[in-house]
């Protein structure tokens, strides 16, 4: 039981260092009232080892629930990039046999894949899970921010059977510099479908577009959530263009 794992999960929740059984027997002042003493609490209130072990069993359901509802709403977000044919895998580093580790694990052989994301998201984590031979410093994650350390600070290639894996820094930003917005509308991903039927060569797929076939399709077969992003990244890229002009 990796009840440190879980306790970060807890904590981010706002569950952990709740009392085990204890709340509604309390005064204003936190004490006991005298029917709110548990067989599991000492004198002092204190939790006797008994109750300090139920307390931990307790944390781990509520973690373990916590998890799986977090599951459930990635699961459901998830699901419209897989429409479009983009490999989605569900992985818990603490557990090789779970969710589609062991299907990765397969799907990596005889290639060369680069792990590349934000800082603290567990690339170096995952890479050690693959590969018990792999021995990348790891770090924490801060909890309260959600944000990592800059733990690995080089590229490095490791072998894996068949094939190799890159390590690689995380990052905090990612600047599209030498793209445009026509590079945008063009290569994002689900685009390429619907894209040749507007009504516009140059068509950039934004809300005020005339004759827009990939609006046409949001909500039905692309996703309202990967269209906001869409139109985030656009508005970036915008703000590069104006900028490189001025250069």
């Amino acid at each position: 039981m990796n009840m440190g794992y879980y306790n970060n999960v807890l904590e981010h929740h706002g569950i952990l260092g709740q009392k085990w059984g204890v709340r509604r027997y309390q005064n204003k002042d936190g004490s006991l009232k005298p029917a709110g003493k548990s067989r599991y609490q000492n004198e002092d209130g204190s939790l006797t080892s008994e109750g300090k072990k139920r307390e931990q069993e307790r944390n781990f359901k509520e973690a373990q629930k916590t998890q799986r509802r977090g599951y459930r709403s990635s699961y459901d977000r998830m699901e419209d990039y897989q429409k479009i044919n983009f490999p989605v895998y569900f992985l818990n580093t603490h557990d090789e046999t779970s969710l589609d580790f062991p299907k990765l694990k397969e799907d990596i052989k005889g290639k060369t894949i680069a792990f590349v994301g934000q800082t603290g998201v567990g690339k170096s984590s995952l890479l050690n899970s693959l590969y018990p031979d792999f021995t990348r410093k790891v770090d924490a994650l801060y909890v309260n921010s959600g944000r990592g350390r800059h733990t690995t600070k080089e590229v490095i290639l490791l072998p894996y059977p068949d094939g190799f894996l890159f390590d690689t820094p995380g990052f905090s930003d990612l600047e599209l510099q030498e793209m445009t917005r026509l590079d945008l509308a063009s290569c994002f991903p689900g685009y390429a479908l619907y894209k040749d039927k507007c009504q516009f060569t140059d068509c950039l797929h934004l809300p005020q577009s005339k004759g827009c076939h990939v609006r046409e399709e949001i909500g039905k077969e692309l996703s309202e959530d990967s269209y906001q992003n869409y139109i985030k990244i656009s508005e970036e890229v915008k703000e590069n263009e104006r900028w490189k002009k001025k250069l």
